[in-house]
């Protein structure tokens, strides 16, 4: 911990605000660098709506499978 009322402390701090400028620096290079090209944007996008087609016919698979067993459970006991 660094106490403000410390004069010793003051290259602390120094060595501090250098090293944070350095880090941000060095976020910002590698935030440019992550940008994608319109060629890889559109494979994602192909391949995550090839992975939520596949999500969507399981969920509508698992809605049928439900609606059938509650039509068996409705027919070993029907509401009179």
């Amino acid at each position: 911990m660094i106490l403000i009322n410390s004069k010793s402390r003051l290259a602390d701090y120094k060595a501090a605000y250098k090293e944070a400028i350095l880090r941000i620096a060095e976020l910002e290079a590698v935030e440019k660098s992550n940008v994608i090209t319109l060629e890889q944007y559109r494979k994602d996008f192909s391949r995550r709506l090839s992975i939520h087609d596949v999500e969507f016919a399981a969920a509508i698979r698992d809605v049928m499978e439900g609606f059938n067993n509650a039509k068996k459970v409705v027919e070993l006991f029907p509401i009179k």
